[in-house]
């Protein structure tokens, strides 16, 4: 598969020293479900003999392929969002998720960063036009891992144990390899963050693996619509036919919940 065209400035970032009894993955997530963060932490954990590509930034040092065609490096990035990336079972893959509500808010910020409309009416758009492809996302990806005994890592399970988190990755990255607790542990507690509210992006240098914020703390939110948002089970494609002419955000909203 070629990658997109070139960008400036951003490139891979090998292993200095590769390691090859690292196992390359490839990274398929959900916007917003802590893939940097991963790979800050691997990074931290496995040192100069880990390589890390974002391929959607990419340089002219990058293949521009997925699965990557180089050997030193041995994660990169894929959000997959046209549903054609290869599921082979015969490579290692890093599926990253996170639940639904919590992810379209984050999401939201990324919109409005780009000039979106930051508004309520603008958010209950975005998440009604985003459910259909985070459920898509979930069945394509993370069902099939989970049953193919692929690596599944859900944001709200990597936040709420970093370490056991991190456990896991190095189980399938560095497998049967021990590890230094204290530099897992540090790693933990000093990897570099991000907030991103309101369009602005705020690093943490040192931030340390921290929970996200509280969904009720969001500028848009109100105990309705989010109730609504949580019961969806429908495309906002799949509805529209029913929701008559011009209908608003809430009617359309409501009848993807099935209600």
């Amino acid at each position: 598969m070629s990658g997109p065209a070139f960008a400036t400035g951003i490139p891979p970032q090998p292993a200095r020293r590769p390691d090859p009894g690292l196992v390359p993955h490839i990274g398929v997530s959900w916007p917003r479900s802590g893939h940097h963060l991963a790979v800050r932490l691997l990074q931290a954990a496995l040192g100069e003999g880990f390589g890390y590509c974002q391929h959607y930034h990419t340089s002219a040092a990058c293949c521009g392929r997925l699965p990557c065609t180089r050997a030193d490096i041995h994660l990169s990035k894929s959000h997959d969002f046209a549903a054609d990336l290869p599921r082979d079972p015969g490579r290692r893959y890093l599926v990253q998720w996170r639940d639904f509500l919590p992810a379209v808010v984050s999401d939201f910020e990324l919109v409005v960063r780009a000039g979106g409309e930051d508004s309520r009416a603008g958010f209950l758009r975005h998440a009604s036009h985003r459910f259909g492809a985070w459920q898509a996302f979930r069945s394509r990806w993370v069902d099939w891992a989970l049953a193919r005994g692929q690596p599944v890592l859900r944001y709200e399970d990597l936040t709420a144990d970093p370490e056991a988190a991190l456990a896991r990755l190095l189980a399938a990255f560095a497998p049967g390899r021990a590890h230094d607790p204290a530099r897992l542990e540090a790693a933990v507690r000093c990897v570099d963050g991000e907030r991103i509210e309101r369009g602005a992006v705020t690093r943490l240098p040192g931030a340390g693996v921290h929970a996200a914020r509280d969904i009720r703390a969001f500028r848009h939110y109100d105990a309705e619509s989010f109730a609504l948002l949580a019961r969806l089970r429908l495309p906002r494609d799949a509805v529209l036919p029913r929701a008559g002419p011009a209908p608003d955000e809430m009617r359309i909203l409501r009848l993807q919940a099935g209600a």
